[in-house]
């Protein structure tokens, strides 16, 4: 979640607690920190408050915090060519998807393990079809493509927690096959609550099949865009590495045309 999701996430598990706090440096010390971390560290700092038999005060919850660790250079940079290979294909594929990168941070001293964060903007009353939720998972995707491309070998970020990379795609993919009509069969077989899809496909192993062909699919998919943005995806990693911020739609051109003669290609969807 990003700073105004995890405040709301505080605000509503601190319910009538820390009433008009400031919780943004709360907020800005859990970057990277799961949804389920935060209420953990809402609960911790009820319970310490409990003990002294008091109302929860400010102290409470931050003594109630995650530790941060600091990355090795070898974690801060898979973190930079992960991050940039979202960026990258989501700015290609921006127009298609409905969905448009902002931008992407990272940091070195980290909250989970999690060492940076693409952050994109919904287009609203988007016409979504098949093609925007498949290019939709292919951003997803984008940073585990982006890890193989660049370092030839992949860590552990794309998935694991709820909320992960690998955790959406499937749960867009397995919408795709079994709620939304979208799929090889027609058949609603699930809402598409959270969970509920994946559980449907979980059960039966032709349309796992079709699952894992879809994911791979849209694997190569941003795999195909970075070969063809290496030079984008290259520099916006090395600007991640050197100031921890990137922007989002432009940055390809505006990179590639400070230093290439070539035609810049357009950041929209491609086929």
């Amino acid at each position: 979640p990003d700073t105004a999701s995890r405040v709301g996430i505080l605000r509503h598990h601190l319910g009538n607690d820390l009433v008009g706090v400031d919780l943004e440096p709360v907020a800005a010390r859990l970057e990277g920190a799961s949804g389920a971390a935060i209420e953990r560290a809402v609960r911790d700092g009820r319970r310490r408050a409990r003990r002294a038999r008091r109302s929860m005060l400010m102290p409470d919850i931050e003594a109630s915090l995650p530790p941060r660790t600091r990355l090795t250079d070898a974690a801060f940079r898979r973190a930079c060519v992960h991050e940039a290979g979202h960026l990258v294909v989501g700015s290609v594929l921006a127009e298609e998807a409905g969905v448009v990168p902002l931008f992407a941070k990272v940091s070195r001293d980290v909250c989970e393990a999690v060492g940076g964060m693409t952050e994109f903007r919904r287009t609203e009353g988007f016409d979504r079809t098949r093609n925007s939720h498949l290019a939709e998972i292919a951003i997803l995707l984008a940073g585990r493509a982006s890890e193989e491309l660049v370092l030839g070998s992949l860590g552990d970020g794309c998935g694991g927690m709820e909320g992960s990379d690998l955790n959406q795609a499937t749960e867009i993919a397995c919408n795709v096959l079994v709620s939304y009509g979208l799929g090889t069969n027609l058949g609603h077989l699930a809402t598409d609550a959270p969970g509920k899809a994946v559980a449907a496909v979980a059960r039966d192993p032709s349309i796992r099949a079709s699952l894992e062909a879809m994911l791979v699919e849209c694997l190569e998919r941003a795999l195909a865009i970075l070969r063809t943005e290496r030079f984008g995806l290259d520099r916006i990693t090395e600007t991640l590495s050197a100031t921890g911020m990137a922007k989002g739609i432009g940055a390809i051109e505006v990179s590639t045309a400070a230093s290439d003669p070539r035609p810049v290609k357009p950041a929209t969807a491609s086929s």
